[in-house]
């Protein structure tokens, strides 16, 4: 044959005008070996002796490393230079546009535009979107260079395919379909007019669905039997009959869909499961949705559709939160942000970490939202998306408030300010933010007239009305927080007149605030005439006092009378009582602000007990407000004395012509039943402040106060209970419960706890031991100002700080009682110590000459020393113990309070309606 005739060369250097006059060879070989070339470089010695260079060519890879051992040899065997053109060289060249006449009319192969729409199409299978996408562009550029329009068209196809992946129905999804669809229509390229018109009328669905409607009919004119079309046909008109609301023409659809795969389970399902869910989820059925998202999100994963996986994880996370469950929403979020963060997705990721951290503000995860924010700023630069960057600086100032860093919050809020400067709802939107951030920094004034401007502002830009009654929304919660529940009902009844149009939180906010301000409107006028007081303590009639304690003793001294003599009436008692003499506790600590007051949270016995023993020795006056279950909404019977003219009574009424005598031993009949409505406290918690904690209740000391009762209604520490603190002179909140940034977990201090000393001893220990517990007393009185220093948020430093200064008292006072046990060795050669309660009278010794005054003047140093006074719990066996820093959090009963269904004990049952107490008449029953 001619092939195997050519003496080893396939082709030769001819001379000719444009030549450089180096004389080549070239010999091509299918096998790509050294024998080959070898071979055929002899036989072309044997016959030319004036070859400069020889060209091999080859199908087949050669590696760099064995072109060089090849051009080695045949430089030192026949003095020339060897070119290898292997492979991957022959690739690039056919694949340039001059080359594709070559493929196509020589070599039947699909090489240039084809080739590279073909890698694309690869590429978007494997979730590679980037690569996928510039190979496509290239094969796009390549078809429109050689006029090949149906290649074109499919490349445009592709291209509106890959944006819908990475950026969803967005500008440029759009545009490239209409692209697509207009070069089908100027070259009459009927085979790909149906496959164009789908996509486009999907392209549109959202914006112009009765136009995408018409395009779906007419493809359906022109598609044919084509089956895949068909079947894009029907998912796209059943989202569109979804959005409509017609879930019957969705079902029908997906029916004739799943008719059109004939069974055929190797048939790709991911959209069609898709569509499904959103049926299931406009039906209500939120569990089958759920199933549906979840499959469509499997076949995604299957397939490495890596961008699917993320859209349908940022879809999954909303549908969750709609439905309530927030924290499951938000591990979604994080997983979808993960999804497009490895994909080099930057603004699908920052978009899925910004609703992740808006979810995890939603559940109480400040630190964690505040982390979502940083990650959505720090790569906001790249997408240059303004929204997202105010988006990202909103969630941030958000948590900051949520943290308690107030400062940086309102640093925070005026940056965005600023990068909002052009749009006027967004500043509105910074105004509101600014007041209540003024508002939780104790600011109401200022907080009110910000508020007042931003809703000026609204106003005058015309802004919707959702945002001007969300407003009004957050300017009532401000109004709750200072009592003033009149003008914040008004507000948010303002607010409701809009309610359809108000997102579904700020709507149950409104609704809320409302509720709740009518029962508690009364108490404005009360709380200004209490607090504008000049003498609190006149008013309250404990003037004489000379101490919080003994003011306190005045109010409970005829409870504790009174419930001795009917200790079966002591809830109805206690609530009666209540009701006219929270005015006057209120007034004692006004008297004396200088009081070391600390508030606390409990929902058990057992934590108001963990609470009493562990701070009543070291603070003024323990409130525990009781936040566990309530018995509300009914009707009680009180034995009131005839001649009862105590506080009291808001909503009770003396029943006529009826006596009642306390029990049979008495022949006592002065008293009659009040009859009124009533919320009491449960009965274990009565009999704990009435017999366990009496000494301690009696003593002025300890409080056991009905939150819903006197105005604290949130789960945890929220604004109403912080005012509460603000009204009655408290401390930061010693308590680990509740939302409050102020929280301290009072496991964290190391306090001394006795969990069995009963409480009697230990309100007997407090008593006369005032000096020795003061220095420990400032010592936590000051670590809580410093809280209150610090945007009342507690660092590890002011822990360390407060917890050295502890554990250094009670090693001063071990080494003391060490230093009193050495000096005291001359007693024991005479007698022998009896105990260790450093009383100088506890010492069974006969002492030597002026060892007395020695052991008194040891006993006065050693009584001065902090801790000293805890010695003296002989039930204890003379020891002290600490809290345990690991100790289990108390398990939290569920609180059955609800606001509308409770009687403050500052106003009457209804508004406006007080049952004077009268006695009509005398009798026995």
């Amino acid at each position: 044959m001619a092939e195997q005739a050519d003496l080893g060369e396939d082709a030769i250097t001819v001379h000719g005008e444009a030549s450089d006059d180096i004389v080549r060879s070239l010999v091509c070989s299918l096998t790509g070996t050294w024998a080959k070339l070898s071979s055929d470089a002899r036989k072309i010695a044997g016959q030319r002796c004036d070859l400069d260079e020889l060209i091999f060519a080859t199908p087949r890879t050669v590696t760099r490393k064995t072109q060089l051992d090849w051009k080695r040899r045949i430089q030192t065997e026949f003095d020339w230079r060897l070119v290898v053109i292997e492979r991957q060289e022959l690739l690039a060249i056919l694949e340039r546009p001059e080359s594709q006449w070559i493929c196509a009319e020589h070599l039947n192969l699909s090489l240039g535009h084809r080739h590279l729409l073909k890698a694309a199409h690869t590429l978007r299978g494997a979730g590679e979107i980037a690569t996928a996408t510039s190979k496509a562009k290239e094969a796009e550029r390549s078809a429109l260079h050689s006029g090949d329009w149906a290649t074109l068209c499919k490349a445009q196809i592709l291209l509106a395919e890959l944006h819908l992946d990475k950026h969803g129905l967005g500008a440029e999804y759009r545009s490239k379909a209409l692209e697509a669809l207009s070069t089908a229509r100027d070259y009459e390229l009927s085979e790909l007019l149906a496959e164009c018109l789908t996509l486009r009328a999907n392209s549109i669905a959202g914006e112009d669905p009765e136009k995408a409607f018409r395009l779906l009919e007419e493809a359906l004119l022109v598609v044919g039997d084509n089956p895949e079309i068909l079947r894009w046909i029907c998912l796209v008109r059943a989202e569109l009959l979804c959005a409509k609301g017609d879930l019957d023409g969705t079902d029908r659809e997906l029916r004739q869909w799943e008719e059109l795969t004939g069974g055929n389970r190797r048939i790709d399902r991911q959209s069609y499961w898709h569509v499904r869910f959103r049926l299931e989820a406009k039906r209500g059925s939120h569990a089958a949705a759920l199933g549906c998202l979840n499959r469509s999100l499997r076949r995604a994963r299957t397939k490495r559709r890596w961008t699917s996986v993320g859209w349908l994880l940022h879809e999954k996370a909303r549908f969750l939160a709609h439905r309530g469950e927030i924290r499951r929403a938000a591990r979604e979020a994080e997983k979808a942000r993960e999804v497009f963060e490895g994909k080099d997705m930057q603004k699908a990721a920052i978009d899925s970490a910004l609703l992740a951290g808006h979810l995890l503000l939603e559940v109480g995860a400040a630190d964690r939202a505040l982390g979502s924010s940083r990650y959505a700023l720090s790569r906001v630069g790249e997408v240059r998306q303004e929204s997202l960057r105010q988006d990202a600086l909103q969630l941030r100032t958000k948590a900051l408030q949520a943290l308690g860093r107030f400062e940086k919050a309102r640093e925070c809020n005026e940056i965005f300010r600023t990068s909002a400067a052009h749009n006027s709802q967004a500043l509105v939107v910074a105004d509101v933010q600014e007041a209540m951030l003024l508002a939780q920094m104790g600011d109401y004034d200022q907080a009110e007239t910000v508020m007042e401007s931003g809703l000026n502002s609204a106003k005058a830009t015309h802004a919707p009305l959702e945002i001007i009654a969300a407003i009004k929304v957050h300017w009532a919660q401000i109004k709750m927080d200072r009592a003033q529940y009149r003008e914040a009902r008004l507000l948010a009844e303002g607010a409701l007149k809009f309610s359809g149009e108000l997102p579904p939180r700020v709507r149950d906010d409104a609704t809320r605030i409302a509720e709740v301000a009518e029962a508690r409107a009364p108490l404005t006028s009360v709380f200004e005439n209490v607090l504008g007081n000049p003498a609190p303590l006149k008013l309250a009639g404990t003037d004489h006092a000379r101490s919080i304690q003994e003011a306190h003793q005045e109010l409970v001294r005829p409870l504790l009378s009174w419930t001795d003599q009917w200790p079966k009436a002591s809830q109805e008692i206690y609530d009666f009582w209540g009701r006219g003499n929270l005015t006057r506790y209120i007034l004692n600590h006004r008297g004396f602000g200088r009081a070391f007051h600390v508030v606390v949270e409990a929902t058990t016995v057992d934590e108001a007990r963990k609470w009493a023993r562990a701070l009543c020795p070291l603070v003024d006056v323990l409130t525990v407000l009781w936040k566990g279950p309530i018995m509300s909404g009914g009707m009680a019977l009180v034995p009131v004395h005839h001649e009862y003219e105590g506080a009291g009574g808001w909503g009770y009424a003396i029943a006529a012509g009826t006596d009642i005598r306390p029990d049979e031993n008495t022949e006592t009949w002065d008293w009659s039943p009040a009859m009124g409505w009533a919320s009491l406290l449960p009965r274990d918690v009565v009999e704990f402040l009435f017999d366990e904690a009496r000494a301690l209740f009696e003593a002025g000391r300890l409080f056991l106060l009905p939150a819903p009762l006197v105005g604290c209604i949130d789960a945890g520490h929220g604004p109403l209970e912080r005012m509460f603190n603000d009204i009655v002179n408290a401390s930061p909140i010693l308590s680990g419960h509740g939302s409050n940034s102020q929280s301290i977990a009072l496991d964290s201090l190391p306090l001394p706890y006795f969990p069995d000393v009963p409480l009697d001893e230990l309100a007997r220990m407090i008593t006369g031991e005032e000096d020795s517990l003061l220095n420990t007393r400032l010592a936590l009185r000051e670590w809580a100002r410093t809280l209150g220093s610090q945007e009342h948020f507690e660092t590890r430093a002011v822990m360390q700080e407060c917890s050295e200064r502890i554990e250094s008292a009670l090693a001063d006072i071990e080494r003391r009682f060490d230093g009193l046990v050495q000096r005291l060795r001359w007693a024991k050669r005479h007698g022998t110590i009896r105990s260790h309660v450093f009383d100088a009278s506890g010492f069974d010794a006969e002492c030597e000459s002026g060892a007395e005054l020695e052991l008194a003047a040891l006993h006065s140093n050693l009584r001065s020393a902090p801790w000293y006074a805890f010695f003296r719990l002989e039930s204890q066996g003379y020891k002290w113990d600490l809290m345990e820093k690991t100790q289990a959090r108390q398990q939290k009963a569920p609180a059955s309070v609800l606001p509308d269904r409770v009687f403050h004990w500052l106003v009457p049952p209804k508004p406006g309606w007080t049952i004077p107490m009268v006695y009509t008449g005398s009798g026995k029953s």
